[in-house]
């Protein structure tokens, strides 16, 4: 890196779905696993990985993002990196252009850069949001109804 002084953050979103189903389970003779039939509530959540210090910012909550809720994510970002040169990269999500967040970007200490479309393979907080739906995906039946059969 050109300038090791300034700290390189990459920012996503990514959605759980509390309906989301494991893709095989074990479960015990004589018991059943309720799936969910219908569609239920999501969890969004956004996430800062930063090139010199890993995972340093996430925040979740229910629903999808709006203008508001990015924006409060960027102002709780900037408050963590005060004092230090920041690039925040992003993709290019309408949301990401909006109006509301320019003012908070400046040119020197917290500058926004944007990728290019169809890029998400250079933005490294997509892995880590593979490896953590991966495991959301294993553990989901936590949240399933699993009983045992009705007699009959």
């Amino acid at each position: 890196m050109q300038y090791p002084e300034t700290d390189v953050i990459y920012i996503d979103e990514t959605s759980f779905h509390l309906w989301m189903s494991p893709g095989r389970l074990w479960i015990k003779q004589g018991m059943r696993v309720q799936l969910p039939d219908q569609r239920g509530q999501s969890i969004t959540m956004i996430g800062a990985l930063s090139v010199h210090h890993g995972l340093i910012h996430t925040e979740a909550f229910a629903g999808t993002k709006t203008v508001v809720t990015f924006l409060t994510f960027i102002l709780r970002l900037k408050e963590k990196c005060q004092g230090t040169s920041t690039i925040v990269v992003m993709d290019n999500l309408k949301l990401h252009h909006s109006k509301t967040l320019k003012p908070h970007f400046d040119e020197h200490l917290f500058v926004a850069k944007y990728l290019p479309p169809q890029s998400c393979a250079l933005n490294p907080i997509e892995q880590v949001w593979n490896i953590v739906k991966s495991q959301w995906k294993r553990t989901s039946y936590m949240v399933l109804d699993v009983s045992k059969k009705k007699e009959k």
